[in-house]
């Protein structure tokens, strides 16, 4: 009987959605439920033993982590946001709160800490943070927009006549048409990024995705001489749903694509860039979209810049491309990494988010 209710306690124990700790009043753990074990990347049983503090930073240890037991021993009770390290060293924002049992049976535990991973939570809130600096700065560039497009059309407008009248100045005014051209290019450029539509995914699939896809790739291959290569896994992956903005996730993609045809403008080989779609390995992960190519590549010291707004290694070029890429997909929880080396080229990859139903939701399941 008692090993039956120790058994049912500790069910009912793992059934709780947080990570719940129960240690010693030396922070040492005695027991853990499966979701702390698998929030520190921990096996069964992997906590048990374990002291409390090797899951802070090691920066934290000497003040904070003496801190929250100090408070937790003499107040009863700690609440606060905390960086946590898992047991392969990588990191998440944790939200702990810990309480100072009571009562305590000698050899029983005297803490119970609950952690909850609030990583995506804080992401959401520093999305929204930038969505409203974006409305601020799309405010303010409306204005610098109006006072530097009226300037602009005077300086071209004058200049058409100039160089209908007076041709010994028309190479002059060629290039003052040039520019003005570049800095209309440039401030269209800022309005659509600044005002980019907020995303309306829905369902597709796979090939309704890649069928519509596919002919806007081939219509920027057409227009820069460049041989598009499709490795489209798309038949074995075909059925599956992905939930996304198409057009948006479109205009990222080909920005990218574009990038990649633009590399081989320096080199004397053959322009050809492949687009390869294979599967996720697991929920939430729809599919896998890589472009690569074989153009100049990035140097290593500049791979940190390349999402900067305004970065290009080619002359001319505004350098927004992959910025407006980079935020199309943090506001659509797309995956997006670029690798690449210098001289021998560029890969960019896209994790394109599957359906987020269940397949319970989403299909019927036959009782067996």
């Amino acid at each position: 009987m008692v090993q039956e209710r120790g058994e049912l306690l500790q069910q009912l124990f793992d059934l709780i959605n947080c990570g719940v700790i129960l240690t010693d009043s030396d922070f040492s753990i005695l027991h853990a439920n499966r979701k702390a074990e698998a929030m520190f990347g921990a096996g069964r049983g992997g906590l048990v033993g374990r002291a409390m503090e090797e899951f802070f930073m090691p920066e934290d240890r000497a003040i904070l982590y003496s801190n929250v037991v100090s408070l937790t021993m003499k107040r009863g009770e700690f609440e606060g946001e905390l960086m946590l390290r898992r047991l392969d060293s990588t990191t998440f924002i944790g939200l702990m709160t810990t309480s100072r049992l009571p009562h305590r049976v000698p050899g029983d535990a005297e803490v119970v800490i609950s952690v909850h991973d609030v990583s995506r939570l804080k992401s959401l809130e520093r999305t929204l943070r930038e969505s409203e600096r974006m409305a601020f700065l799309g405010n303010m560039l409306d204005d610098i927009s109006h006072q530097i497009r009226n300037p602009i059309l005077t300086i071209g407008g004058f200049s058409r006549r100039l160089s209908s009248s007076d041709k010994a100045a028309s190479k002059y005014v060629d290039v003052i048409l040039k520019e003005c051209g570049r800095l209309e290019q440039l401030l269209s450029t800022l309005q659509e990024f600044i005002h980019l539509p907020k995303p309306s995914p829905r369902r597709v699939s796979v090939d309704e995705f890649m069928g519509s896809l596919v002919p806007r790739l081939r219509d920027v291959a057409r227009d820069t001489a460049t041989e598009l290569v499709l490795l489209d896994h798309g038949g074995e992956i075909g059925g599956q749903g992905l939930m996304v903005d198409q057009r948006l996730v479109f205009n990222a993609v080909e920005a990218v694509f574009l990038n990649a045809c633009e590399s081989y403008e320096a080199l004397e080989r053959e322009k050809r860039v492949v687009v390869r779609l294979t599967a996720g390995e697991e929920w939430p992960l729809g599919c896998r979209l890589m472009v690569e190519d074989q153009g100049c590549g990035i140097g290593r010291h500049l791979l940190p810049h390349v999402f900067d707004p305004f970065f290009s290694t080619k002359t001319g070029h505004v350098g927004m491309g992959l910025t407006m890429a980079q935020r199309i997909c943090r506001e659509q929880e797309v995956g997006l990494d670029l690798r690449s080396e210098l001289g021998k080229g560029t890969t960019v990859e896209f994790g394109l988010p599957a359906e987020r139903r269940r397949r319970i939701r989403a299909e019927i399941v036959e009782n067996r």
